[in-house]
């Protein structure tokens, strides 16, 4: 159970980085902050699943959903997030 959760976790976040365009960053933020989103949950619904299995302790339970929320972070994937339904960039000054 935990393996297949590795594979989605890996596959989720390259999918998460592909949707990103560096090249034209503001044509797919919305969608690319979705999809962090949404990810983001499955995974943690996922660790709440292995974890009630017993294949997780509380502790690493906890300990991978921080990871989740590291990694499937849209401010680190498309340096954007969304508030007040507004999309909020973080541009790079330099």
């Amino acid at each position: 159970m935990v393996e297949k959760y590795n594979r989605f976790f890996d596959l989720y976040l390259q999918v998460s980085k592909d949707v990103y365009n560096p090249e034209k960053p503001y044509d797919n933020l919305k969608e690319c902050i979705r999809h962090c989103e949404r990810f983001r949950e499955q995974l943690i619904g996922m660790v709440n699943l292995i974890a009630e299995m017993g294949e997780f302790t509380m502790e690493a339970a906890e300990k991978e959903i921080d990871r989740i929320f590291e990694h499937f972070s849209s401010v680190a994937i498309c340096h954007a997030y969304v508030t007040e339904g507004e999309v909020m960039v973080f541009v790079e000054v330099g």
